[in-house]
């Protein structure tokens, strides 16, 4: 079977809906076929690091998430690389750094010169954080002068904004996570809405009148698609190939379908198309 299914219930407005989300996989070089589900499952679960790969909630836009390795050009090592993506309009781009801890110069604390690499895992256990840190627990960086007081080396995160790179070990950086946001994260707590009295009565189990639906969206805002794909968008992946080759590829073209078999309160079953956004 080349297809998954991904089914959830939720309440919204006191409204119960069922989401229904298909899941495909195809090759980078060959967008036309899609490959078995057994064989997506393998080749993506050791990429989630336990995370979990679509929640099947309501989103009012696609997004982009991303897993995988950088792999320094040609197989050669390198201190520090660009990786990028696109896939249609949504574009994003990361510098890479092999492992740095902060050192003692003569100007005041600088990074050290980072360890080369031949591949570096894009993560969140590579992206600013630490623990204390809500955004991303996970990661690197944060917390590192209080290291430094005890004497313990302080590293820094290998993923960082090319244009806003980690100056002191006492600043906080905004995390970079190519792939999913943690639900718990300030960022997407945000949008939760207000879970007092009102919505023990009016909307539980579901989300609070105010809540917005964004919430749902596992990518970072940066990743968000402006509505949904249509199939056949352009995808560029830089830094992804030992070769330095980009790939280039697109979405498959087909279009799923989705029918629902319901049966009715006068037990007749009526069998519907459900639309699907691509």
């Amino acid at each position: 079977m080349s297809l998954g299914l991904l089914g959830a219930p939720d309440r919204i407005a006191r409204r119960y809906i069922y989401t229904i989300g298909g899941v495909a996989a195809f090759r980078l070089d060959d967008p036309t076929r899609l490959i078995m589900e057994q064989a997506m499952w393998k080749a993506a679960t050791p990429l989630l690091g336990g995370g979990v790969l679509d929640a099947a909630r309501l989103k009012p836009r696609a997004e982009v998430l991303l897993a995988g390795n950088a792999h320094a050009p040609q197989g050669q090592p390198v201190q520090a690389m660009d990786v990028g993506f696109r896939v249609g309009k949504v574009a994003r781009r990361f510098r890479v750094f092999g492992d740095r801890h902060w050192v003692d110069g003569a100007t005041g604390m600088r990074p050290s010169p980072p360890q080369p690499f031949l591949t570096m895992p894009l993560n969140a256990q590579r992206a600013f954080g630490g623990p204390g840190f809500a955004e991303n627990p996970a990661g690197l960086g944060h917390g590192a002068r209080d290291l430094l007081r005890l004497g313990a080396p302080a590293a820094l995160a290998n993923i960082e904004d090319g244009s806003r790179p980690a100056m002191s070990p006492s600043e906080v950086l905004a995390p970079l996570l190519p792939g999913p946001v943690d639900i718990m994260a300030p960022s997407r707590q945000r949008m939760a809405g207000t879970y007092d009295t009102q919505w023990l009565q009016r909307d539980h189990p579901g989300l609070p009148a105010d809540a917005d639906p964004h919430i749902h969206q596992a990518a970072q805002s940066a990743q968000w698609n402006d509505g949904f794909f249509d199939g056949g968008e352009e995808i560029v992946l830089q830094g992804f190939r030992p070769d330095s080759q980009p790939w280039h590829s697109r979405l498959p073209g087909m279009r799923l379908r989705c029918f629902v078999a319901q049966v009715m309160e006068d037990g007749v079953e009526v069998t519907r198309e459900v639309p699907l956004h691509w």
